[in-house]
């Protein structure tokens, strides 16, 4: 009897497919998963490097498609692997970890219980990818980088070692080679097998190999070996090629095998090449007697696996027949089955046409024969997921594995006109799924040949288990929800009669969910997070899930409030985890997604199908919507999501659109996306022809549809106006008249549309009204909605009316923003369903959770919550950090600019685009802007800083336009005057006196933080205004508006443009910063008397937050230098206004400047935190005399200030300055936008080089940071007190905000520990900014200080969780400190972290305390491992921890002889440290 290995466990990554399941789905549905490769994101090549005109070449290359794999994560905490090791290694280590582990899992394996012995399993793997990206980054460091630095010292013999230092970490930088940590350990090919054994604890043979296309078949081969040798019990065999290397891509591309029409088509009489592909896969295998024995569950049986070589053939590119004939014969010879049985043949199928024409006389050589003229299918997994080298074997494995168990014959794709000789042969390739027919068990051969003449060949038949069982091609059956007990999440939930009971339960711990409208849910309920809820309930102020926490004083549901489902346009807002979400909930997609033949089409599907699932998951849940209504082309998704119309409707309309030509989109129209209401904008621009509103979306928000002329003609009036506007760089006539003519195209397919009862409210978009209830009606309405506008503010408003008070959108496209903007100010709720940085079913629960604090009934622990509820012990699932792979698969490849004269820059213009009547390419344009259309307006809308309401930060930007080609200006609005206007400290030296930031001694400009005045915006608009009409005087400047401040870093040199508003009056734009509107007349108006009623304060108050008057400068309450300073007396304060006196200090603006200063002293005389104020806005100023007149004197002036109104993000005034009993300027409804300052930060803020401390201080030399601040303002602040330029661009470099936090918040802790040192060390010093500071690393990457004040580095530790870091100074002793959070680690990490003594204090504690003490002893660890240097050096069991016991508010003990101290943080984390 032949040996025969059972597949009882199957795990991959390929193209379209996270899983498994979903490759076998694809493959079913025959998906075509090859698409465009991001060669620009993963190689840094410009669009340049694909030429389709060009020939085979090693720097161009004619074919962009290929299999493309994305979106991996790893949690590493999961298998004990220290995080960064992720950074420092390829991510086929880590892609193949969690396959091994999901093929264990799926067999049922149990590998992570504690105190489970070592399993007899091996793994080999094949893998063909020599240098992965993060190996080449290591090759940069040793090899390109020295001979950079060498050809820059020989040639530039001038050039300093500081900037030649500064270009080597901005090399490392850039290419991600620091290296820090590692010593390239983690470098090693082979530990793709080795970690997999070492994290998985098997005792088998380890090791990979590389056989070419053949390797994973060899790997299986070899692996097959070991089980019959009885080496061991199991073996995981697979192969992986992850990612495409730029080098794979053009050998491949030099040698003419990539396919010339971009289309791989195996078998097929006009292949012309093969497509390369991404992918991974490990099957686990055991022998088949002992998988029956064990009751396993069974894919297929491998009866036999044969492999040979060549030998001296042709070349060893060439394939030969001889050689891949006596690989299936070997095979076959290992098997007691006969060939003539074959029921499908996976090939190796690469459409080349060498290669194929070989494999089909292999094929008629062996098979032909055998089969006897029997029509017999075959097909290549390639045709769908493109040629994954080393992956190839594995794949076809698993695909054909899959078959035999389901009984389904696969399709292969793109095969028209099969090969004539295969024809002959009764060969064919299956376009489609279908049963798989036939008497007896199913058999199947799956080929991988090799370059270099290595060939591999499996015989697989059905598993025994699955011969009764019946062939069926359907999907899965629909069911129910049932998360895991790993998604689940912990929540605290209760509802009370109001808000006093529920405080009075939370105060008393009661968890009994109880009723009432007043609801609170808090999901991970932490007592830090308990508490911070609390708050919110004090203040009686709804919470819709910010920072996971939800509450409703009295929900807007409660008395009968409905839920509406938003779909939003198609476009890329497709949630990507949306089949996986599918799957969970039952829900089977294929018939809907088998239609979808192209990239585009199917992104198109792609974004029905997401919300389709999102709102179909939430019914799961049993969270349903009362009225539904879609953006644009999301009025067909809730067409289908409310049964309408059929699920497939919009697949067979968007197929349609793709047919059409250009017309049908309107060329020679373009959309432009604006920042105003509908209605204003008619009345700005009703005489301009051929311009149309599409898009109503929001009071403040709408896009036009026009002729390119007519869109230049109001984008140059908007912007005269200080109206933003954002040209969307589409051309399509989207919801407008201009499509009409053409909208006939579409007629036929919405004539065929079946309609039906819809089972909710229908709301349209483009009626701003229900869906009409005839089926004629209907289909008119889904023709028109291209053609009519769509008015989103209308129907929002007419849902509301309709008693609508909770809006879900089905993703996150933007959609709540418009509804939020629409409602401001009303009762409301709105959620979104997607989410960035959370699950599908974390965001689905999220929903659920609002909509119950809100007044729906919802059953939470359904949708996989676990309640706290009383007298109960809930254990929250464990933590990990998941991080992203893909950044693993690019190939850094920017180089920092050279530290050379920049040479001058020649002016460049885009060259138009390419014109082509080709049917693909029409088809791709036309459906190409219309999913632009959609996403581009949400994500302008979304994006931009010039929102209402907020207001740019010191150091941002507002968002570039696209850099589209911009016609000429249109001839209206005139420009009526241009200039350009210079802006330095040479002309402006009082920009000293204007810097947001405290710079130290001796900083360079470029260091520095001056901010030009709003105010000196203004004096320089109204002198642009005296040149460019001498003969007028400004008495009045309207709609000041500050777009972005103006930072002067370096010398600046910005565009004046000055139009015509009217008779007298005009337009000032400076750049993209700043405009206003002046009024001119002959002579200025005579100052009118002051009115005495007016000045006087009525009752005259105390601050609550006193600031004695000579300290208000000095102190930097106010950060005015010399040439600013406009207060010259303490003001009289009341309550809601001030009286004093200022004067014209001197620098350009300072008169106003002054004025607006009085008023921001009132401000933070009453108001102790969120007390920055930055101008945003000014609604008037009037001028009696010109502003030289006004300032050429010092005399005083008295100066009023009124409050208009404050709110939570404002400040609005209005100002008075008076000389000798007349008003000689008026500033009206100033606008100031409030940044948050906490009370604790303002003196930091405002002298950064005094002593004190942001910081606690648990121990001497010990500082612990907590960085809980809510908004971007805070950290640009401790941004720039704090770094260095270098610094910041460091930090700013970190590809994530949660890195960029962790570098900022190490600086932060790290300075204020070092500089309270050297205070304690120097007694006299007095000043020392943490910008003096620097710290750098050592060549084991640990962290030190360098200070102006010592001749050595001072020796630090650093420790960071996400909103908390520690540091530690050692002076010139080394030191180490570690943070942690203590939570539930599990079984495996005790085990391979602890040794038995260890082991055994912990069980001499109660079981809830043991988190607690494995944290405190591995923070032991880690500080230890952080003051020797060399880390835990993969070996944590070696570094002891000994004698602990409590002393004082904490404890101590020794860890490898040494003494460590430990403290407990709040509820949630342990510090220790080691001196």
């Amino acid at each position: 009897m032949t040996f025969k290995v059972a597949i009882i466990g199957m795990a991959c990554r390929f193209p379209g497919a996270s899983d498994t399941e979903t490759f076998w789905r694809n493959i079913r549905s025959g998906v075509d998963a090859v698409s465009d490769y991001p060669m620009r994101e993963r190689w840094g090549q410009p669009d340049a490097f694909y030429d389709p005109a060009h020939g085979p070449a090693m720097d161009r290359t004619y074919c962009r498609r290929g299999g493309v794999v994305s979106g991996l994560t790893f949690n590493p905490m999961e298998y004990g692997i220290v995080p960064r090791e992720v950074e420092e290694a390829d991510a086929e280590q880590f892609v193949m970890l969690d396959l091994a582990r999901e093929a264990l899992a799926e067999a049922g394996v149990d590998h992570h219980s504690r105190g489970r012995a070592p399993l007899d399993t091996g793994v080999i793997i094949g893998r063909t990818l020599s240098f992965g990206p993060v190996v080449l980054r290591f090759i940069d460091r040793l090899k390109m980088l020295p001979q950079i630095e060498t050809m820059l010292r020989t040639h530039c013999p001038s050039l300093k070692e500081s900037e030649l230092n500064r270009f080597s970490e901005q090399f490392l930088a850039e290419r991600g080679a620091g290296f820090e940590h590692s010593q390239a350990r983690n470098l090693v090919p082979g530990f793709t097998a080795a970690r997999i054994a070492n994290r998985l604890n098997l005792r088998g043979p380890n090791y990979i190999l590389d056989a070419a296309c053949a390797s994973s078949l060899i790997a299986l081969e070899s692996a097959i070996q070991q089980l019959e040798q009885g080496s061991c019990d199991m073996m995981l065999a697979g192969g992986i090629h992850l990612p495409i290397s730029h080098t794979f891509w053009s050998l491949f591309s030099s040698m003419g095998a990539l396919s010339q029409r971009e289309t791989i088509t195996p078998f097929d009489q006009g292949a012309d090449g093969l497509l390369l592909g991404e992918g991974a896969g490990l099957v686990l295998l055991k022998p088949l007697e002992t998988a029956l024995a064990d009751g396993n569950r069974i894919h297929a049986v491998i009866e036999g696996v044969g492999s040979c070589s060549d030998g001296r053939a042709e070349s060893l590119l060439a394939p030969y027949s001889y050689g891949q004939v006596k690989a299936i014969e070997n095979a076959w010879r290992k098997t007691d089955l006969d060939p003539a049985r074959l029921d499908y043949l996976e090939c190796h199928g690469t459409g080349m046409p060498r290669g194929d024409e070989v494999e089909s006389q292999s094929i008629r050589s062996f098979y032909g024969e055998h089969l006897k003229g029997r029509d017999t299918p075959m097909g290549s997994v390639k045709s769908m997921i493109g040629h994954t080298l080393g992956a190839a074997g594995i794949a076809g494995v698993i695909k054909t594995a899959c078959a035999l168990r389901d009984g389904v014959v696969p399709p292969s794709l793109h095969c028209e006109r099969v090969r004539e000789d295969l024809a002959e042969a009764r060969f064919h390739v299956p376009g489609q799924a279908r049963p798989w027919s036939g008497n007896g068990p199913r058999l199947a051969g799956v080929s991988a040949f090799g370059f270099g003449g290595i060939n591999g060949h499996a015989v697989l038949s059905e598993a025994p288990q699955a011969r009764t069982r019946g062939a069926t091609v359907g999907g899965t059956a629909v069911g129910g929800w049932r998360p895991s007990p790993a998604s689940r999440e912990t929540l605290l939930a209760l509802a009370r009669p109001d808000v006093d009971a529920l405080l009075d339960a939370l105060d008393r711990g009661d968890r009994d969910p109880g009723s009432g409208p007043c609801r609170l849910v808090v999901i991970d309920p932490t007592p830090e997070r308990v508490a911070k809820a609390r708050r919110l309930v004090v203040r009686g102020k709804a919470c819709q899930g910010r920072q996971d926490i939800f509450f409703s004083p009295h929900g807007v549901l409660q008395e009968g409030g409905q839920v509406a489902f938003l779909f939003p346009g198609l476009g890329d807002q497709v949630n990507p985890e949306f089949r996986a979400l599918a799957d969970r909930i039952g829900l089977d997609l294929s018939h809907l997604e088998r239609d979808a033949d192209t990239d585009l089409i199917r992104q198109s599907v792609d974004s029905v199908l997401s919300s389709y699932t999102l709102c179909r998951a939430l019914e799961t849940f049993g969270v349903r919507a009362d009225a539904m209504v879609g953006h644009s082309l999301g009025e067909w998704i809730s067409c289908v999501a409310s049964g309408l119309i059929d699920e497939d409707t919009p697949v067979a309309l968007t197929r349609e659109f793709a047919g059409l030509s250009d017309r049908f989109m309107g060329r020679g129209y373009h959309l432009l996306a604006v920042w105003c209401g509908a209605d204003d904008l008619h009345d700005r621009l009703a005489d301009i022809d051929d311009l149309h509103i599409a898009v109503d979306n929001c009071p403040r928000h709408t896009v036009l549809c026009g002729s390119r002329s007519a869109l230049d003609q109001a984008e140059a009036r908007l912007q005269a106006d200080g109206v933003l506007a954002f040209d969307l760089g589409i051309e399509a006539a989207s919801h407008s008249p201009f499509i009409r003519e053409s909208l006939s195209l579409i007629r036929p397919v919405v004539d065929k549309v079946t309609v039906h009862s819809p089972r909710v409210q229908l709301w349209s978009s483009s009626l701003a009204a229900p869906f009409p209830k005839t089926t004629e009606a209907v289909r008119d309405t889904l023709y028109e909605t291209m053609a009519r506008p769509v008015r989103f503010r209308d129907v929002i408003e007419a849902m509301y009316q309709d008693g609508v008070r909770a809006f879900v959108q089905m993703g996150n496209a933007g959609l709540t923003g418009f509804v939020n903007d629409t409602l401001a100010g009303r009762p409301g709720l709105t959620l979104d369903a997607a989410g960035r940085d959370k699950s599908p079913e974390q965001m689905l629960r999220r929903i659920a959770a609002g909509l119950f604090v809100e007044g729906r009934a919802v059953e939470l622990e359904a949708v996989g919550f676990v309640t706290e509820a009383p007298g109960t012990d809930t254990v929250t699932p464990p933590r990990g950090v998941t991080v992203s792979l893909d950044p693993a698969l690019v190939e850094k490849t920017r180089l920092p600019e050279p530290p050379l004269p920049a040479p001058g820059v020649a002016a460049t213009t885009r060259p138009p685009a390419a014109e082509s009547g080709a049917y693909a390419e029409a088809l791709h344009r036309s459906l190409a802007r219309f999913q632009h259309s959609q996403q581009a307006v949400l994500s302008a809308y979304s994006a931009t800083p010039a929102q209402a309401g907020s207001a740019p930060t010191p150091d941002a930007r507002a968002p570039e336009p696209k850099p589209e080609p911009v016609a000429a200006p249109a001839p209206e609005p005139e420009v009526l005057y241009r200039e350009t206007l210079a802006i330095d400290h040479d002309r402006y030296p009082e920009l000293f006196d204007h810097e947001i930031y405290k710079a130290p001694p001796g900083a360079g400009i470029a260091e520095r933080s001056a901010v030009v005045p709003m105010t000196m915006m203004i004096e320089l608009a109204c002198d642009v205004i005296q040149r460019a009409v001498p003969e007028r005087v400004v008495i009045a400047v309207d709609k000041v508006l500050s777009f972005r401040f103006v930072t002067v870093t370096e010398p600046l040199r910005l565009e004046a443009r000055v139009y015509r508003k009217g008779e007298h009056r005009y337009s000032v734009v400076v750049g993209d910063h700043f405009s206003c509107v002046v009024d001119t007349a002959d002579t200025w108006p005579d100052a009118p008397r002051v009115q005495a009623e007016d000045w006087t304060i009525d009752r005259e108050v105390p601050a609550t937050n006193p600031i004695p008057f000579e300290r208000v400068y000095h102190d930097r309450w106010l950060f005015h230098g010399p040439k600013y300073q406009g207060l010259i007396e303490a003001p009289r304060l009341g309550e809601r206004g001030a009286l004093g006196r200022t004067i014209a200090a001197g620098g350009k603006g300072a008169l106003l400047d002054g004025a607006f200063q009085m008023s921001g002293l009132w401000f933070y005389s009453f108001h102790k935190d969120n007390n920055v104020v930055l101008p945003l806005k000014i609604e008037r100023v009037e001028l009696f005399a010109s502003f030289a007149e006004l300032q050429a004197s010092r005399e005083p002036y008295d100066c009023r200030m009124s409050v208009d109104r404050i709110g939570d993000n404002e400040f609005v005034y209005s100002v008075e300055l008076a000389r000798q009993g007349r008003v000689m300027l008026r500033a009206h409804q100033f606008n100031g936008r409030r940044f948050e300052m906490k009370h604790s930060l303002q003196d930091v803020f405002r002298s950064p080089e005094r002593r004190g401390t942001l910081c606690q201080q648990p121990a001497p030399d010990v500082f612990v940071f907590r960085f809980d601040y809510q908004t971007n303002w805070s950290r640009v602040w401790l941004t720039n007190n704090f770094l260095g330029l270098e610094e910041q661009q460091r930090v700013e470099s970190a590809k994530t905000i949660h890195r960029r936090n962790a570098l900022l918040m190490g600086s932060i802790v790290a300075k204020d520990a070092v500089k309270d040192w050297l205070f304690q060390r120097y007694p006299a010093l007095e000043t020392l900014f943490p910008r003096e500071l620097h710290i750098e690393h050592d060549d084991k990457g640990a962290p030190r200080v360098v200070s102006p004040l010592e001749k050595h580095p001072i020796e630090v530790s650093i420790s960071r969780k996400p909103s908390l870091a520690a540091a530690i100074v050692g002076g010139d002793t080394k030191v180490g400190i570690d943070l942690e959070t203590i939570e539930t680690r599990g079984d495996e990490f005790e085990r391979m972290t602890f040794d038995a003594i260890e082991t055994a204090f912990f069980d001499t504690k109660p079981a809830s305390e043991r988190p607690f003490w494995q944290t405190l002893f591995w923070t032991a660890k880690e500080a230890f491992g952080k003051y020797r240097g060399t880390g835990l050096a993969g070996a944590p069991k070696r570094i002891s921890v000994r004698a602990v016991y409590a002393e004082g508010d904490g404890w101590t003990g020794q860890v490898a002889g040494r003494i460590f101290h430990s403290r407990q943080l709040d509820e949630d984390t342990v510090l220790t440290w080691v001196r």
